[in-house]
């Protein structure tokens, strides 16, 4: 179901509608995840996407609901997907 939602906003963006509707020409998406282990499947999907889709320009972050619930146990809140990683 995320997938399908990712690629929903992939595409969007893709179709220049993203850019036409709000003026904005890169999004920065954010996702809270309901624990860690969501958490990596989501930052290494994000990774392919972004490995697929060569010129696309979305920032994506990943939290976790714990450290939204707790900050002081993480220094970090937001983990930027970037390509390159492992």
């Amino acid at each position: 179901m995320i997938r399908g939602k990712i690629n929903q906003y992939v595409e969007y963006f893709a179709a220049n509608t993203w850019q036409d509707r709000t003026n904005h020409p890169n999004p920065i998406m954010l996702f809270v995840c309901p624990d860690e282990t969501f958490a990596i499947f989501l930052h290494k999907h994000l990774l392919q996407v972004l490995e697929e889709e060569v010129e696309l320009e979305i920032d994506f972050y990943l939290t976790t609901k714990d450290k939204i619930e707790n900050p002081q146990l993480e220094s970090e809140l937001w983990q930027m997907v970037e390509e390159g990683e492992d």
